[in-house]
Formats: structure tokens, C-alpha cells, sequence
């Protein structure tokens, strides 16, 4: 059986109740639900629209004029629908809107209701209700203090609260950040992994990599507020990391893809898009459900590229984990070196870059990253291969990724 708290009229836990499973925790018929909504809507429709039709409008007994030798158009009555005052096609009639719905259907559909808000903990239980004097201002009162009951209503205000300092320090409206509808699945799931968050209305890819963590951070910590100053531009360490590696699994399915379409002589967007594989590497599917929700991966293209992408990925993975054997991955740019590592990588199994080609270019990456300036000696090729490593990196680094 569901056990629920019961509150008093300030909002305080007094007592705890047990419900019955026959009602409130049924099997949730979303079908019922949605005839039993349609019902009372239909029913509350009155159907007393009308307008009359050519045979109910008045005069337009004889014909205007004889049919031939006017010079104008042959008309048979002046209440036809194109004449000014003549009927309407197809006019309205009153009606009755409404249908039945069986006693059994209304039953379940109400106890499919009150199953959901006790699974979803919107469902408040009050002792008692007793006024001093009947006043709107403080019935309101009450009820403010039992919407914020609940863990579910403490962890949403804290979640608005989050999302009001994040917007002022973006200089941003609220929403632009996450609808409240998002704030209330996320309050109700409780989402504590980055899966778990995308998997939420809302959360798209891009603002999963924005703002993310700091969502996370409050709702893993249990609705303990984020009291910390607001944060630096830069990203911090382990999100620098995060996306470097992001980067390096999408070096590594592009080359996958464009070897791809080489073999089949087509376009490389005609088998995935750029896009697409951005997705792909931040989500990092294991399992063909995860793979189908990538942007841009049709049943179409999931029967035909879904599973090999699965495996490159797994296969990106494993090599991520041999490059950051070889690099510092505590240091403050652990993610752009794990990143060049990877396309050196590339380039080496390509027969590009010899042991001594891929220091020049390592000391090359560091200092066009630090000052901007291309070192001396460097060729064309590897300048040109560089300039492109370096726009990926700022692609996966930069906040505005919405543009991507």
C-alpha cells in the first residue's frame, strides 16, 4: 500500500496515511483518462451556433435577369452564397456535442488520476480545514503553505530559484534557461546522471552541456541550495575534460564516416551529419536504444549505419582510454591535450605524421592555442590539418553551441 503524509493548515507533516492499492494504485489507463477529459469538454459545449442556408435566407424567389443577352454573368437567385445576403454553404446547425461514457469507465479513469498523483507525489493530504472567518487572503495563505510540501514542492522552488540566478547572470529571461514544466519532471524524477537528465522534456543536448551539472549538483545534494558565487565564464576542470573527450569521439567518427562514404562513393552527410555525430559523441551510446534517440538517427538510417556507429563508438571509447594513459588529465587543458592526442592519432594510423612530425605538431597545438601565432617551420598541411583541429576544439568548448 502507498503511504502519504498528512499535513496540517501550516504546512507541517502531523501524520502519515496508508492508501488503498483498488484505488490508488491501479493500473494508469491514459486512454480513459483522455475519453473521460473529452467528455466533460464536449458536454460543456452549448451547440447553438447557426446560420441559414440558401433555402432559409429570404427573397431570391425569381430569377434576377433573363440568362442571355445582358452582358452579365447567368444567375438563377439572388440568395446563391456568392451574392451579398445570399446563404451560407454548408452552414451550421445546432448539435449536440456530447456522448456517453460508461459508469466503469469513469470509475477507472478517476482512479487511473488519483494512481498518477500519488506516484508523481502531487497528491496532499490535509487533517483538517477550519477558518477563524471565511477571507480569501487567508485561505490563499493555506494553500502557499501545502504547495510547498512535499519533496517534491521544496526541490522545485530551489530548482526556480537556481534557474532565476543562472538567467541573471546570463542576462537572459528565466525560461530561456528551462520551462517550469521541465523544473516539475525534473523535481518529480529526481534525475541524478546525465542520461537520466537528458531523458527529460526539454533537456536537448545543448543545454544538458550549458547548464547541465549545476541542476545535477542541487537535486544530487537532496534540495540543499547552491549557495556558491556565481561561476567563472571558463568551465571547470572536469568539464573542460568532459567535452575534450566528446571531441576526440567525434574526431574519431568522422574519419569512420568519411572512410565510409569513400568506399561507397557518396557524400559523407549523405550516411550521418556532422551534427549528428556531435550528439552521438556527448551522449556516448552503449545500447541500441541509446542510439536511437541521437538527433538525425531515423529507423531508416539506424538499419542501415545504427549498429556500426555502436560498435565505433565502443571502439572510440576504448581508445580514449589508451590516450589518457599518456596524458595528465589533472592538468587545466587535460581536454584540449586528450583531444590532439586522439587526431595524432588519426593521422599516424593514416601514414600522415612520423614520431617526430607529432611532437612539432603537439608543440604546434599548444602554442597556436596559448598565443595565437603559428611557430616557425610548420608546413602548409599540418597548418591547414591544424587550423581544423583547432576549430572542432572551440566548437565543443564554446557555451554558444546552439550555433553549432
Amino acid at each position: 500500500m502507498a503511504k502519504v503524509a498528512v499535513y496540517n493548515m501550516e504546512g507541517k507533516e502531523v501524520d502519515s496515511i496508508e492508501l488503498n492499492d483498488s484505488i490508488f494504485g491501479v493500473e494508469i489507463n491514459e486512454h480513459l483518462v483522455h475519453m473521460a477529459v473529452l467528455q466533460q469538454l464536449a458536454n460543456n459545449r452549448q451547440g447553438t451556433q447557426k446560420a441559414k442556408t440558401r433555402s432559409e435566407v429570404r427573397g431570391g424567389g425569381r430569377k434576377p435577369w433573363r440568362q442571355k443577352g445582358t452582358g452579365h454573368a447567368r444567375q438563377g437567385s439572388t440568395r446563391s452564397p456568392q451574392w451579398t445576403g445570399g446563404g451560407v454553404v454548408f452552414a451550421p446547425v445546432p448539435r449536440d456535442y456530447s456522448f456517453k461514457l460508461n459508469k466503469k469507465e469513469k470509475r477507472a479513469a478517476l482512479k487511473s488520476v488519483l494512481t498518477s498523483k500519488v506516484a508523481e507525489n502531487k497528491f496532499v493530504v490535509v487533517d483538517e480545514l477550519k477558518l477563524d472567518e471565511i477571507k480569501t487572503k487567508k485561505f490563499v495563505q493555506v494553500i502557499d503553505n501545502l504547495k510547498s510540501t512535499g519533496d517534491r514542492g521544496v526541490l522545485f522552488e530551489q530548482l526556480r530559484r537556481l534557474r532565476t540566478q543562472m538567467a541573471k547572470e546570463e542576462q537572459v529571461p528565466p525560461f530561456v534557461i528551462f520551462s517550469d514544466a521541465t523544473l516539475e519532471q525534473m523535481a518529480a524524477v529526481r534525475p541524478v546522471t546525465r542520461d537520466e537528465l537528458r531523458q527529460i522534456s526539454g533537456v536537448g543536448v545543448f543545454k544538458l552541456e550549458k547548464y547541465g551539472e549545476r541542476f545535477l549538483k542541487l537535486i544530487r545534494d537532496e534540495g540543499n541550495e547552491e549557495t556558491e558565487t556565481p561561476r567563472e565564464e571558463n568551465k571547470n576542470l572536469a568539464g573542460e575534460r568532459e567535452r575534450g573527450e566528446a571531441a576526440c569521439i567525434y574526431d574519431y567518427l568522422v574519419s569512420v564516416r568519411n572512410r565510409m562514404a569513400d568506399d561507397q562513393g557518396i557524400k559523407p552527410f549523405q550516411i550521418l551529419s556532422n551534427r549528428t555525430l556531435m550528439d552521438m559523441s556527448f551522449r556516448r551510446p552503449s545500447q541500441e536504444s541509446e542510439i536511437k534517440a541521437v538527433y538525425g538517427i531515423g529507423p531508416a538510417k539506424f538499419d542501415k549505419f545504427g549498429l556500426l556507429f555502436l560498435n565505433a563508438v565502443q571502439e572510440a571509447k576504448h581508445r580514449l582510454e589508451q590516450i589518457e594513459c599518456t596524458v595528465d588529465v589533472e592538468s587545466q587543458d587535460s581536454g584540449f591535450h586528450i583531444y590532439v592526442e586522439q587526431c595524432i592519432w588519426r593521422m599516424k594510423d593514416s601514414g600522415q605524421l612520423d614520431d617526430v612530425t607529432a611532437n612539432q605538431l603537439r608543440k604546434a597545438a599548444e602554442m597556436r592555442k596559448t598565443t595565437g601565432d603559428w611557430p616557425a617551420g610548420l608546413g602548409s598541411s599540418y597548418r591547414k590539418e591544424l587550423a581544423k583541429i583547432m576549430k572542432i576544439y572551440r566548437q565543443f568548448m564554446e557555451t554558444s553551441m546552439e550555433d553549432i
